[in-house]
């Protein structure tokens, strides 16, 4: 990942922002996030809960941000808990049982998503939460965080289930992951976006070569591109030398008409593999391309022992190998006896 294309792309972000805040004279952005939107070229199987991707400056602000933690165990249970452990910082706590009977209403989960900032939840019970909190939480990106309430320092379970962001794969191709705030300082956005990538690449199945893009945007922002993978034709791209030649060879599809065209230009060094010994000075960076099926299939052959058979007609065409030119040869002489 090039650093400095990422900061080139953070700079043109935070000067959009700026600019559009001046234009609308709006103080305070609904959600001034920047997030990564990342292609995959294949897309991996679901997982049963996301993954939590570790990033040095947390979206969330310990000092401002209130939570909300969903737990298996009732109200008592669970505050004691929090006590024994030595957890100070959950402003409030909402069993599953009264999840279920006191959150019913679409209004009433609505009001919920919108009450705290930041919402927990034990592990244990994560698989059952979204049918619970409904619609409402998933289309305002209001996911829960799943936490382990079962280890010993809970305090820095908790920390770090804030300070991270999450990763859900096997919902498509193209996932959006959010790693900062557009107000942060340029220098801590850049780091997010480097340490979130690494997490990312650990989390999905064969890491890079899985990965097709990476884009950078907010909520109303263009996508910046920050990472592209190369074309597999691009990678077959072998530098051998200088050389002014390149040669560009397009045939149409099979069952049409051939069409060839070449081209020569003056590229600074580049030339063709399979070009013939005498061109040899002509040296640059190669093309490496395989032979079309139409024309394996167009390829005359003369053995040996048949060449007196060389430039003979049958049926006004040559004798060729292939069956599909036999048949197009006897085509063209019923043709011709036609008129």
């Amino acid at each position: 990942m090039d650093e400095a294309q990422v900061r080139q792309a953070v700079l043109a972000l935070q000067k959009f922002h700026s600019t559009r805040l001046e234009r609308k004279k709006r103080l305070i952005e609904e959600n001034p996030l920047v997030s990564l939107i990342i292609g995959l070229k294949k897309i991996p199987n679901k997982t049963r809960r996301p993954y939590r991707i570790p990033i040095p400056h947390s979206l969330y602000p310990p000092e401002e941000t209130e939570l909300c933690l969903f737990s298996r165990t009732d109200k008592k249970t669970a505050k004691g808990l929090l006590e024994r452990k030595g957890v100070k910082n959950i402003t409030k706590v909402i069993p599953l049982d009264k999840l279920k009977t006191d959150y019913k209403s679409y209004d009433s989960k609505k009001q919920l998503s919108a009450y705290y900032d930041v919402y927990l939840a034990d592990r244990r019970i994560y698989h059952l939460l979204p049918r619970q909190l409904g619609k409402s939480f998933f289309v305002k990106k209001r996911f829960p965080f799943p936490v382990d309430v079962q280890k010993q320092d809970l305090t820095r379970e908790i920390a770090a289930a804030r300070d991270s962001t999450y990763l859900h794969l096997g919902l498509g191709s193209c996932v959006a992951l959010p790693i900062a705030r557009i107000d942060y300082p340029t220098a801590h956005i850049v780091e997010n976006i480097v340490k979130g990538l690494r997490g990312v690449v650990n989390r999905v199945p064969r890491g890079w070569r899985n990965i097709q893009v990476v884009h950078l945007k907010t909520v109303d922002s263009v996508a910046l591109p920050i990472h592209h993978s190369l074309p597999p034709e691009a990678k077959l791209l072998v530098p051998l030398g200088e050389g002014p030649l390149v040669k560009r060879v397009k045939l149409s599809s099979v069952g049409e008409d051939e069409e060839r065209e070449e081209e020569e230009e003056n590229v600074g060094g580049l030339q063709t593999l399979g070009q013939e010994e005498g061109e040899g000075e002509r040296k640059g960076l190669t093309a490496v391309t395989s032979t079309p099926p139409l024309e394996q299939k167009k390829k005359v052959v003369r053995s040996a022992g048949s060449s007196r058979l060389a430039g003979k007609k049958v049926r006004g065409s040559t004798v060729l190998s292939s069956r599909y030119e036999k048949l197009t040869a006897r085509r063209r002489s019923r043709g011709r006896r036609s008129l």
